[in-house]
């Protein structure tokens, strides 16, 4: 990842545990991406200055407008209308120069689909609005005060474990301060798939990383899930799949933050 880019190789990936949507390609603009800490001013009886003492991130994006059709089967404006109102997990992701892939940024968070606004004309299109949550929303349950993550699978499909030492992510170090992964499933054949993270300290010999698994998915659907704040994370990480059931193929993408 390298240089400067534009933003028609921005893309916008969110759901819930039964709905995987990329809206990528309906997308105007999304608001702001932000992370603040709200300070409590303190100050002890002889200190000569006042101190601020962080609270927990506030992480927030939005709002986002869009067009979108409606009147056909597993159209977006049926989806957005059943996700108002309720908990997703959402990543935006830059793509540098090109559709985003792996080892790209991602702004990653955990928030409520607060309000959809869908105007619809005479002809299907629908020219649609979203807030999202801000506040404890974007806070309730997280462990952690980031959002920026890798992209350790850009969104496409595959039909077989990820055995290579090349489609893989160097992060440079190990960590010790956990992470979480988000995943969005947008497309399977049959059967269940399993998305998760294994890690490497050589990129040699990989093992599962504790945790970071979405479990047997169905069907579409996004979401994010935690490691303990104090686990281990090695230096290299690649993404894996395993099929079942009858499953060929499955287009999702998997993203990984560290703490």
């Amino acid at each position: 990842m390298a240089g400067r880019t534009v933003s028609k190789y921005n893309r916008v990936y969110l759901g819930d545990s039964t709905h995987g949507v990329d809206l990528s390609c309906h997308v105007l603009d999304v608001g702001d991406l932000s992370i603040d800490f709200d300070g409590d001013p303190i100050a002890a009886y002889c200190w000569g200055v006042k101190g601020t003492l962080l609270s927990n991130a506030t992480i927030t994006a939005g709002p986002i407008n869009a067009i979108l059709s409606a009147g056909v089967a597993g159209d977006l404006h049926t989806t957005m209308t059943a996700l108002q109102g309720r908990p997703i997990s959402m990543g935006i992701a830059i793509g540098i120069n090109q559709v985003p892939t792996l080892g790209d940024p991602i702004f990653v968070l955990s928030t409520d689909l607060k309000s959809y606004t869908g105007l619809e004309s005479a002809g299907g299109m629908v020219t649609m609005n979203a807030t999202l949550g801000g506040g404890a929303d974007n806070t309730a349950g997280m462990k952690y005060g980031k959002a920026w993550g890798t992209i350790l699978h850009g969104l496409a499909a595959a039909s077989a474990a990820n055995a290579s030492t090349a489609d893989i992510f160097d992060g440079g170090a190990a960590s010790a301060a956990g992470g979480f992964m988000f995943y969005c499933l947008t497309s399977l054949d049959g059967g269940n798939v399993t998305l998760s993270i294994e890690d490497s300290a050589d990129n040699s010999t990989y093992t599962a990383l504790t945790g970071a698994t979405s479990g047997a998915l169905t069907a579409a659907g996004c979401g994010i899930v935690q490691l303990g704040t104090t686990a281990t994370v090695r230096r290299y990480l690649r993404w894996q799949l395993a099929l079942a059931d009858g499953a060929t193929t499955a287009t999702f993408l998997i993203a990984f933050v560290r703490g």
